[in-house]
């Protein structure tokens, strides 16, 4: 079980940290990886593989979901960062919208959020996660 739920979260994680490094502007231009991979995709096989990126699992895709719904209501820290997710918030969502998360999930969430704040403070990445898993 532990065994399991571990290639699911580092699948979670790959999958989130794809995510956001699409949002990624590169230096000197005024688009993201995303926008031009998008304008790239209808034309090139390769473009759209770099755009879809890692699987996401079904077995997580609803803390995914969770993830994103609590970052769209992130507020402004009033000098130019972002709130970041605290246990009230999510205690907060899950109430509101009737969650239960039992604490392997809630696990899971805090991994994308800590992969989202590796990638919005640029931290180091280089921690295995990028070799494929193997199939369960």
């Amino acid at each position: 079980h532990q065994q399991l739920l571990g290639k699911l979260i580092a699948s979670l994680r790959r999958y989130a940290r794809h995510q956001f490094s699409l949002d990624a502007v590169p230096e000197g231009d005024s688009r993201t990886i995303r926008q031009h991979l998008q304008r790239a995709a209808p034309t090139s096989d390769a473009a759209l593989q770099d755009l879809v990126g890692p699987p996401l699992d079904a077995r997580v895709a609803h803390i995914w979901w969770y993830w994103c719904e609590l970052h769209s209501r992130r507020s402004a820290d009033g000098m130019g960062g972002f709130s970041g997710l605290s246990e009230e918030r999510v205690v907060a969502y899950c109430a509101l919208n009737g969650i239960a998360l039992d604490p392997e999930e809630l696990d899971a969430l805090w991994a994308v959020e800590y992969e989202y704040r590796r990638y919005k403070f640029k931290l180091d990445t280089d921690d295995g996660l990028s070799e494929p898993e193997g199939e369960d």
